[in-house]
């Protein structure tokens, strides 16, 4: 090897370490050449340097476009959830005949601390309902040794704190056979509740709903919070109603419907205002345990509902369907890997916020984020409404 391809080597060499990771080139030292040499070896090492640098930069721009696709960041869901909500300690203790729960008073929570702000009016075998935006309530119950039902509303300040209350004027008899699922629709002009008639009150009462004497009976009630207007609808015999949920217009009502053993059923009434409520979709299931709630979609005519779920020491996981009440059919199934049961969707409509062992989350994908709330006791858990 003679004495100008050592130069050439040298030179290529150094040209190629200088490549930097944002493409540039460092300066190269000036190359110590005999005056003899000079011009005879520029014009190999410059073709050898626009040689490598063609190589350094082809091998760059592939690295540059395959970063993004290695290093793109998952999707984040920006949750938004209300800023309050209400809720009730339950206490549940076995005693001789069974299984009974003993609920505490009403209160508001704050979302972000968990913190109790507010106090509701005292009401017997009380239920609540909100519009979904952390500032608007309903309970309904009883005062106590007094028969007839109160419908309250209770408006709250950006503090939290009561702001307004009023007594709706609804007539006491309205809630006589109890007070179950109670929901409100998303601008407060109607409530729709559940009752349940047991089988010795329907011997007299029921007669002629179903053709058959000796029926037991769950209804769907609608009244119209200004006029006062009642609508019923009877659900399936044998069943009491446990999920009831307001579309976003407040025209289409999801109901769940279930009885012991575990076998459950969705569906969705048309309550269009100044019609009769009628059934426009029902989905069976077979369900594990005690089946789950039913829930509307922010911006859609869709409902969600936890159709299967199941729990045991070596697996647990939630069945959701999700259905058009515009197209009347089932728009999709998919499954998570944890025990989970829906209050709501947040304002987004891509998280679901519900519940778990008596236990406030938002679920992302398989993942349970906590919400905060009260401390509570080991035999303790909090019924919640938004």
């Amino acid at each position: 090897m003679n004495d100008i391809e050592d130069r050439l080597r040298d030179a290529l060499a150094a040209r190629a370490a200088t490549v930097q990771d944002d493409g540039r080139y460092a300066a190269l030292p000036a190359p110590k050449l005999t005056a003899g040499f000079r011009m005879r070896w520029m014009l190999p090492v410059a073709a050898a340097a626009a040689m490598v640098a063609l190589i350094a930069s082809v091998t760059i721009t592939v690295q540059r476009d395959r970063a993004p696709e290695a290093a793109a960041p998952a999707a984040s869901t920006a949750v938004r959830i209300p800023p309050f909500y209400a809720a009730s300690v339950v206490t549940e203790r076995v005693v001789k005949q069974g299984r009974t729960v003993e609920e505490g008073p009403w209160g508001v929570y704050d979302s972000e601390t968990g913190e109790r702000v507010a106090e509701f009016p005292e009401l017997v075998d009380a239920q609540v309902a909100g519009v979904g935006d952390g500032r608007t309530f309903f309970i309904a119950g009883r005062e106590a040794r007094r028969t007839g039902t109160r419908f309250i509303k209770i408006t709250l300040g950006a503090d939290g704190r009561i702001e307004r209350q009023e007594s709706l004027p609804l007539p006491g008899s309205l809630g006589n056979d109890g007070v179950a699922a109670l929901a409100a629709s998303r601008d407060g002009r109607r409530l729709a509740f559940g009752t349940y008639k047991k089988a010795a009150e329907c011997r007299e009462r029921c007669s002629g709903d179903s053709g058959d004497s000796g029926d037991t009976a769950a209804y769907v009630v609608v009244v119209d919070v200004a006029t006062g207007r009642v609508q019923r609808w009877k659900a399936p015999r044998d069943a009491f109603v446990y999920g009831l949920s307001w579309s976003y217009d407040g025209r289409k009502l999801a109901y769940a419907v279930g009885a012991e053993p575990p076998r459950g059923m969705v569906g969705v009434l048309d309550a269009t205002p100044g019609r009769e409520l009628s059934q426009r979709l029902t989905v069976n299931r077979v369900v594990f345990r005690k089946p789950g709630t039913v829930v509307a979609r922010p911006g859609t005519a869709n409902f969600v509902a936890a159709m299967d779920r199941k729990k045991t020491s070596t697996e647990e996981r939630t069945l959701f369907a999700e259905f058009s009440a515009k197209a009347g059919e089932e728009v999709r199934l998919w499954e998570v890997g944890v025990w989970f049961n829906p209050l709501l969707f947040d304002e987004t409509g891509r998280a679901l916020i519900g519940w778990r062992e008596g236990r406030l989350f938002w679920l992302d994908g398989d993942r349970l984020n906590p919400i905060a709330m009260p401390d509570l006791d080991k035999n303790q858990r909090l019924q919640v409404a938004w």
